[in-house]
This record gives structure tokens, sequence and C-alpha cells, in this order.
């Protein structure tokens, strides 16, 4: 129901144990209420979970205007195939859509705000 640095670490460390061989994709939309620090705590949070995920076949789908621009900084410094942003929760939705197979899993996180229910009623209907 609400994201922060932590239970989105949380939630994605468990995701990666329970998904086993299949591959992860971790769709984050923005973390509301951070105070000032809030870009910068965003693209640490993607550091981490980056960091964490090396050879464990995840794609990040990254959702709103803190998300993109926290993977604009990251794909700056490098070129990463399997980190994708939107500002548009539609068009996240359209491409995860055209991206999954059977076999895949999802973890679907964000705060309140960002309303991520939307995300997951779309790839269950």
């Amino acid at each position: 129901y609400n994201a922060n640095p932590d239970s989105m670490l949380s939630s994605f460390k468990t995701a990666i144990i329970l998904k086993g061989q299949a591959k992860l994709f971790v769709v984050l939309g923005d973390m509301s209420e951070l105070g000032e620090c809030k870009s910068e705590i965003h693209l640490s949070l993607i550091q981490d979970l980056l960091r964490i995920s090396v050879a464990k076949k995840c794609v990040f789908i990254l959702v709103g205007l803190l998300m993109t621009d926290a993977a604009n900084e990251i794909k700056r410094d490098s070129n990463l195939g399997n980190v994708k942003s939107f500002q548009l929760l539609e068009d996240a939705l359209s491409w995860f859509r055209k991206n999954f197979s059977d076999g895949d899993w999802a973890l679907v996180k964000g705060s309140r705000m960002s309303r991520m229910e939307r995300f997951s009623e779309g790839i269950l209907n």
C-alpha cells in the first residue's frame, strides 16, 4: 500500500528468493513523502537494487517522474538494457504486456500516490 526504500528493498530480496530461476520484472512507482532528498533516495534505491540483481535475470520497469529521473541518471553512467523507464503507467503496462512471458514473475510496488494498483489490475485482466 505504501512504499519506502526499506520496504522496496525487502520486497525485492524476497521476490529474488521466491522466483528461483525465472525472470523477474520489478515494476516500481515513485515513492512519496521522502522530503527534500527524494531524488537522491530514488537514485540510491535503484543503484542498490541493480547491485543486488547482478546475474539474477531481472528487468526493472520504473514508473513516474522520480523513478524516470533516477533511471536517466543511471543510464548516463552505463548502458543498462534491463532498465526501462516510463513517466506514464499506461506506457509501462503496454511494454510489460509485450515482454512478459509465461513462467516470469512480477513484483509491483510504489507509494499509494503512484497508484500502482492500476498496473496490477492491468496485468491480471
